[in-house]
C-alpha cells in the first residue's frame, strides 16, 4: 500500500510540475498557436491525470533508509555477530530486505517482490515472533494500514465528488427533457441541413428550453442540443447551431466528462481544476477556429455579436457534463478576441508532441525503496489511449448580423415589409414567389421563400407582369401556415379566445365563402382578422329587401365586434390612413401629455404626419439631433378632428434651447394637418423682397425642386432653367424663340437641343411654344443677405430641413451678374440635412470622366477635387504599400465627378475589384459614391453597416466623449496618474454641457468633432476627478484647460475623429468592459488598434491593447501620463 501510495504521489507531483510548465509556455507564447493545439495538449494532460500511476517504469529512485531493530533493544545494545545492522546508506542506494517466504501472487498484499538474482544481506530477528520496527518506533505493516488508508480516503472522497456531478448533470438532463419543447419545423430543417453540410450523419435533437441562458450539447447518454429562447434571424442561428454540431461530431462531452473524472480524483489539486479549465475554454476556442476558418471579419464580428449578446444573459453553470458557455470575464474576453484573430497560427505539431511525451514520462522519479521495492517488480498498466479526430468542416457560411439595431418586434418587421422594396425582401427573406390572384388578376399573392406563412398582396398590379425591384406591397397576410403571434392573434386559434387590447371598429362579411372579417387600426396600421365563423346564426336571412338585410348587417356587425366567433384563417396587414380610423364624435379635445397625442392619432384625430411632428417635438428622442436640443416642459394640444377640420392649435413652453431657430420662450402655433404638418400663422419671410434676383431665386426654387442653380455658359442640360423661363417670363409657356432668346441671355445656354425639351414643344397657331415641364413644389428658406460684389449681386439663402423652419440644413450664396445672369452658387456652410422639398440636380457638362490614374492626377491639378479625394484615389486604384490598401486589386474603372467644390460634392465610383483583404470592400463589381467633404476629407460611402448596437451603453458615451475632447484614445487607470490626459476636458464637456456635432459618415458610422466646450465648477472638477480617476490634486490634472472665476472651462476645441467600430460591451458584476476596434482612416480600409477599455462601479480602470498595429486610430493619439 505504501509503494502504490507513493506511486500516486509521484505521478501527481510529476504532473502538477507538467501543467505549471505548460501555463507558463501558453502564457509566453500569447496567440501564436492555434486553439486546437491547446485543446489537444490539455486533453493530454487531463487522460493522463485520469490513470493516477506511472505509465513507464521508473528511470530515477529516490531511496528510503530502513533502521531496523528488535522490540526489547535499546540503542545501546549490541546486536548479535550475525545481524547487520547498518549506521549509514549503504553505497548502493537501496536496502534489499530478504524474500517473503509466504506465498503471495506476484505484486500484491506483501508489497515486496523477490529478487532472487540478487544477494540479500542476513538480518536476524531476536525475537522472531514480533513484527520488524522502524527507529521511529512504526511496524511496516503500520505503513501499509496508513497508506490503505490515506488511498481509501482519497478514493472515497473522488467517488463523492464524481458522484454529485454525475447526479447533478442526470439532475439537469431530467429538467431540460422535461421543460423543453421541440425547435420549430423551420429551426429544425435548418439545423438538418447544417448537420448534412459538416457530416453528421445523425444528429442529436433539437430542443428549447426557456429556462437556460445558453445554447449548449448536454446528455452523456442521449445527447439533445438545447438552446434558448433566441429571436434571431436563420443567418445568426447558423453559427450557432454549427458551433454545437461541431461539439458532438468531435465527441467533446467524452473529455468533458475525463475532465470531471479527473477533476473529482484530484480533488485537493487546483491545478487539475485549472487544467480542466482550461481544456473546456481551448474545446470553445477550437470550435469557433474551426467554424470559422476562412470566414471574413464582417463574418466574425458578425458571429462574435451574437455570442456576446448570448453571453451578457449567461450564469456559470453547475452542470460542467454539457457545453455550456462560460461567461467568466477573462474566458469571454479570451473568446471574442480568439474569433476576430484572423491571422495564421502555428499547428504547434512539435507542443503536442512534447506534451505527450511530458504525460507518459510523468512519475518516472519516484520514491521506490520502502521495504526492497524497485521498479522492476512494477507492473505497466497498459492504457488504451483513445485518439480524438477532427476533420475540417464543409465551409459554413455566417452572414452578417442585420439586427445591430435595436430587435424589432414580430408586428414591426410584419408591417416593415410594407416600406421593404422588392429587391430588399429577396436580399433579406429569399425569392418571391407568384401563388394566386386574389379578386381578379389584379391582386397577386407572393409567398417568402424565407418566411413561410406570410405573403405579400400587390394591388393593382398584373399578376402576369414580374415584379419590379423597387415595387412595394399593400398588404402583409399571415395565413394558416405561420407559427406567428401578431398582437397575440394567431391563425388556427378561435377569435373568442382572444384577450388583447385590440378594439375593433369594424366587422365585415364574405358570406359567399362563409367568412367574417373584424377590422383595427395599431401603430398606424390597419389589422383586418379573418374568420371562418362557427354558428350559422352568423349567416344572413334569405330576403329580397335590401333594407331588411341593411337593417339585419348593422345589428349583426355590432353583435359580432362584441362578442366574435370563429377560427381565425388570416391576419393582414395594411397602412393605415386617417379615413380608415372610426370617425369622432366632433368634440374639442384637449390634450397635454404625450401619450394623449399618440391617443389622438390611434382616434384618427390627427395624421401620421401631425403625430410624428409632435413627437419629434415633445419627446426628446427624435432621430434628428436638433429637436432634442430644447425641452418643452409643457404643452397643450387642441384638436376636435383635422378629417373634417384641417386646422390644430399647439401651445407650449420651450427651455434649455441652444437652438436659435426656436428660443426659449412662450408658443401659439396654429397647425394645418395637411401632406405635412406646418404653422398656418407662420409670417411669410418679406426680407428683400424688393429685390429682383430674391424674385427670380424664389421663382427658381418653387418651379423646379432643386436648389443647386445653373452657371452661366457652364452646362449642358441645365437643370431647372426650363421651368423658371416658362413660369417667370411667361404663364407657364414661352414661345420658342423668346424661349431661345432668354435661355441664352439668362443662362448662357446656345443649344437648346441638347436640354431635352422636346415633349415639352407644341404648336399653336403655327407658333412654336415650350411649356413648363412640371409644377414645382414648396420648399422652405430665409433670405440671409443681400450683398453686392462689383457688378455682381451676391444672396444668401439659409434653407431648413423642414417645413417649420426649426432644423437648419445650407446657407447657400447664390450669384447673380450684370443683367442678372445666373452665376451659379456657393455653399457658404452645409448641414447634414438637405434642404425640405429640394434635391440637388448635377448639370452633364460640369461632369467629367477618368479611366487611369493619370486622368485622376489631371483632375486633381484642375482643382477638381480635393488633397485628400486625390490621394485617397491612387491608394485604393493604384498600387499601395499601406497595409489594408495593399490587399485591394482593381482591373478597370471609371471615376465621374464634377467640381466638388463648385458644383456637386459626390462623386460616382465604378470599379472592378479582384482581390480585397478589407471587411468593407469586397470582391467584385462596385458602384461607390465618393463624398470629397471639406471637414471629414474623402468619405467613401460603400454599403457596408456597421453595427452601433451599443449607442446607449453609458460606458460608451462616456468613451466617446472623452475622444472628442481630448482627441487621445489612451485613457487613464484610476489611482494611477499625475497628469491624467484628457480627463480634465472629459469631465469639462460630459458633466458641463458640452457640445458635439455629428457627421455621417461610411455605413451610417458617426464622425465627431467636439465644437462647443463646457465647463464645471471647481467643486465639481474636484468631485469627479476623485470618483473617476482617483485623483485628489487637480494642479497637474487641470493644467490643459482653463481655470476664472471659480470655474473650470476645456481651452481648446476637441477635433475630428472616427468612432471606429464598437465591437462589444460587455462585464461580470459592477466591472465593464468595452472593446473598441480603431482605424486609420474614414474609410475603415486601414486597421489601427483593438483596444479595450475597462470600468468598475463607474471608475475608469484604464485600457489594455489586444492588437497593436503600426497606425494610430484617425484624429485620435497618444499622450502618456507625466
Amino acid at each position: 500500500m505504501t509503494r502504490l501510495l507513493l506511486s500516486f504521489a509521484g505521478a501527481g507531483i510529476s504532473m502538477s510540475a507538467v501543467i505549471l510548465a505548460l501555463l507558463l509556455f501558453f502564457r509566453l507564447s500569447g496567440r501564436k498557436y492555434s486553439a486546437r493545439c491547446a485543446y489537444i495538449v490539455w486533453a493530454a494532460v487531463i487522460l493522463r491525470l485520469c490513470v493516477p500511476f506511472r505509465l513507464l517504469p521508473s528511470l530515477v529512485q529516490i531511496p528510503v533508509p530502513e533502521i531496523i531493530q528488535t522490540e526489547d533493544s535499546t540503542p545501546e545494545a549490541t546486536a548479535p555477530e550475525d545481524t547487520y545492522i547498518p549506521s549509514a546508506l549503504p553505497s548502493t542506494g537501496r536496502i534489499d530486505l530478504p524474500a517473503d517466504t509466504t506465498d503471495y501472487p506476484a505484486g500484491t498484499a506483501s508489497g515486496v517482490t523477490p529478487r532472487p538474482d540478487t544477494a540479500s544481506p542476513v538480518i536476524t530477528d531476536t525475537t522472531p515472533e514480533t513484527d520488524a520496527k522502524q527507529d521511529d518506533g512504526w511496524t511496516i505493516s503500520s505503513l501499509d494500514a496508513v497508506s490503505g488508508l490515506i488511498i481509501t480516503a482519497r478514493f472515497l472522497v473522488a467517488a463523492v465528488c464524481l458522484a454529485a456531478q454525475l447526479v447533478g448533470c442526470a439532475a439537469n438532463t431530467r429538467r431540460v427533457a422535461k421543460v423543453s419543447v421541440p425547435a420549430p419545423d423551420t429551426t429544425r430543417a435548418l439545423y438538418e441541413k447544417l448537420a448534412a453540410r459538416l457530416g453528421v450523419g445523425n444528429p442529436p435533437p433539437l430542443y428549447i428550453d426557456r429556462e437556460v441562458r445558453s445554447p449548449m450539447l448536454c446528455g452523456f447518454v442521449k445527447p439533445r442540443v438545447v438552446l434558448p429562447e433566441l429571436d434571431l434571424p436563420d443567418n445568426s442561428l447558423v453559427g450557432i447551431l454549427a458551433h454545437e454540431l461541431i461539439h458532438y461530431r468531435r465527441r467533446d462531452l467524452r473529455m468533458k466528462l475525463a475532465g470531471v473524472f479527473a477533476s473529482s480524483l484530484y480533488w485537493y489539486n487546483p491545478l487539475v481544476r485549472i487544467a480542466s479549465r482550461r481544456m473546456s475554454d481551448a474545446m470553445e476556442l477550437a470550435c469557433d477556429e474551426e467554424l470559422l476558418r476562412g470566414m471574413d471579419r464582417e463574418t466574425r464580428g458578425s458571429y462574435g455579436r451574437v455570442l456576446l449578446d448570448i453571453l451578457k444573459t449567461c450564469r456559470p453553470s453547475s452542470n460542467e457534463l454539457s457545453t455550456h458557455f462560460n461567461p467568466r470575464k477573462n474566458s469571454v474576453k479570451e473568446r471574442f478576441v480568439n474569433i476576430m484573430d484572423d491571422s495564421k497560427k502555428k499547428r504547434g505539431m512539435g507542443v503536442i508532441s512534447l506534451a505527450l511525451v511530458l504525460c507518459l514520462t510523468a512519475g518516472i522519479i519516484s520514491c521506490t525503496a520502502v521495504r526492497g521495492a524497485d521498479s522492476d517488480g512494477t507492473t505497466d498498466t497498459d492504457t488504451d489511449n483513445e485518439t480524438t479526430g477532427t476533420t475540417s468542416p464543409d465551409d459554413v457560411t455566417t452572414a452578417p448580423d442585420d439586427t445591430a439595431a435595436p430587435e424589432l418586434t414580430t408586428e414591426q418587421k410584419l408591417a416593415a415589409l410594407l416600406t421593404t422594396e422588392v429587391s430588399e425582401i429577396r436580399k433579406q427573406y429569399g425569392e418571391l414567389k407568384l401563388e394566386y390572384s386574389e379578386h381578379g388578376p389584379g391582386q397577386p399573392v407572393y409567398s417568402i421563400e424565407g418566411l413561410p406563412g406570410v405573403y405579400l398582396v400587390y394591388h393593382g398590379w398584373d399578376m402576369d407582369t414580374p415584379l419590379t425591384d423597387y415595387q412595394l406591397a399593400s398588404e402583409v397576410m399571415v395565413s394558416g401556415d405561420s407559427d406567428l403571434s401578431v398582437y397575440g392573434l394567431k391563425s388556427g386559434d378561435m377569435i373568442e379566445d382572444y384577450s388583447g387590447a385590440l378594439v375593433w371598429n369594424e366587422a365585415g362579411t364574405d358570406f359567399i365563402n362563409g367568412l367574417c372579417t373584424l377590422t383595427g387600426i395599431k401603430d398606424f396600421h390597419k389589422l383586418t382578422v379573418v374568420m371562418k365563423p362557427q354558428d350559422e346564426k352568423d349567416l344572413p336571412p334569405d330576403v329580397d329587401d335590401s333594407s331588411e338585410y341593411d337593417a339585419w348587417f348593422a345589428e349583426w356587425s355590432k353583435a359580432y365586434m362584441k362578442s366574435p366567433e370563429g377560427t381565425i384563417l388570416q391576419i393582414r396587414i395594411e397602412k393605415a390612413y386617417q379615413n380608415d380610423y372610426p370617425e369622432s364624435d366632433g368634440t374639442e379635445q384637449i390634450v397635454t401629455t404625450l401619450d394623449g397625442v399618440r391617443e389622438m392619432a390611434d382616434t384618427g384625430r390627427i395624421s401620421e404626419n401631425a403625430y410624428n411632428f409632435l413627437y419629434n417635438m415633445l419627446s426628446g428622442k427624435s432621430a434628428v439631433a436638433d429637436y432634442n436640443d430644447f425641452d418643452v416642459p409643457s404643452f397643450t394640444l387642441t384638436v376636435t378632428d383635422t378629417r373634417n377640420d384641417l386646422y390644430f392649435t399647439f401651445d407650449f413652453t420651450v427651455k434649455d434651447s441652444s437652438l436659435d431657430t426656436l428660443p426659449d420662450g412662450e408658443y401659439h402655433w396654429k397647425m394645418v394637418d395637411g401632406a405635412d404638418c406646418f404653422r398656418a400663422d407662420e409670417d411669410t419671410d418679406n426680407s428683400f423682397a424688393d429685390v429682383e434676383e430674391v424674385k427670380m431665386l424664389k421663382a427658381f426654387l418653387s418651379g423646379s425642386f432643386i436648389w443647386n442653380t445653373p452657371t452661366y455658359g457652364e452646362g449642358v442640360t441645365y437643370p431647372g432653367m426650363n421651368n423658371f423661363l416658362t413660369n417667370y417670363y411667361g404663364d407657364g409657356s414661352l414661345t420658342l424663340d423668346e424661349y431661345t432668346r432668354l435661355a441664352k441671355e439668362k443662362f448662357g445656354c446656345t443649344d437648346i437641343n441638347a436640354l431635352g425639351i422636346e415633349g415639352l414643344i407644341f404648336d399653336n397657331n403655327g407658333v412654336k411654344y415650350v411649356e413648363a415641364g412640371g409644377i414645382g413644389g414648396g420648399w422652405n428658406g430665409k433670405v440671409m443677405y443681400v450683398n453686392k460684389d462689383g457688378d455682381h449681386t451676391l444672396v444668401g439663402m439659409r434653407f431648413f430641413a423642414d417645413c417649420n423652419s426649426i432644423v437648419k440644413s445650407h446657407l447657400v450664396e447664390y450669384r447673380f451678374g450684370n443683367g442678372r445672369t445666373w452665376l451659379g452658387y456657393r455653399i457658404v456652410e452645409r448641414s447634414e440635412y438637405e434642404p425640405y422639398g429640394l434635391h440637388f440636380v448635377p448639370d452633364e457638362k460640369t461632369e467629367q470622366t477618368a479611366v487611369t490614374l493619370s486622368g485622376i492626377k489631371s483632375a486633381h491639378e484642375n482643382g477638381m477635387f480635393s488633397d485628400s479625394a486625390y490621394e485617397f484615389l491612387t491608394n485604393f486604384l493604384g498600387d499601395s504599400d499601406i497595409p489594408g490598401y495593399d490587399s485591394i486589386k482593381v482591373s478597370s474603372f471609371s471615376l465621374t465627378f464634377s467640381d466638388t467644390a463648385k458644383y456637386d460634392p459626390y462623386m460616382k465610383l465604378e470599379v472592378d475589384v479582384t482581390a480585397s483583404g478589407v471587411d468593407a470592400v469586397t470582391v467584385g463589381k462596385h458602384v461607390y459614391t465618393l463624398n470629397d467633404d471639406p471637414v471629414l476629407g474623402a468619405v467613401l460611402e460603400y454599403d457596408y453597416d456597421y453595427p452601433d448596437e451599443y449607442a446607449d451603453s453609458e460606458e460608451v458615451k462616456e468613451l466617446r466623449a472623452f475622444f472628442a475632447a481630448s482627441r487621445i484614445w489612451d485613457t487613464p487607470f484610476y489611482g494611477k496618474g499625475k497628469k491624467y490626459p484628457g480627463a480634465a476636458a472629459f469631465i469639462c464637456d460630459y458633466y458641463g454641457g458640452g457640445k458635439t456635432q455629428d457627421y455621417a459618415g461610411p455605413g451610417g458610422d458617426l464622425v465627431r468633432y467636439g465644437y462647443e466646450p463646457g465647463a464645471v465648477s471647481a467643486d465639481d472638477m474636484k468631485k469627479y476627478a476623485k470618483e473617476l480617476f482617483g485623483c485628489d490634486d487637480l494642479t497637474e490634472f487641470c493644467s490643459d484647460i482653463s481655470y476664472a472665476d471659480g470655474v473650470y472651462t476645456r481651452g481648446k476645441s476637441g477635433g475630428v475623429w472616427s468612432t471606429g467600430e464598437v465591437f462589444a460591451v460587455w462585464g461580470e458584476g459592477d466591472e465593464m468592459m468595452v472593446t473598441m476596434r480603431f482605424y486609420h482612416d474614414v474609410n475603415r480600409i486601414v486597421k489601427s488598434h483593438m483596444v479595450t477599455y475597462a470600468f468598475k462601479d463607474g471608475k475608469w480602470m484604464g485600457y489594455e491593447m489586444i492588437e497593436k498595429s503600426d497606425y494610430e486610430p484617425w484624429g485620435l493619439g497618444f499622450e502618456a501620463d507625466a
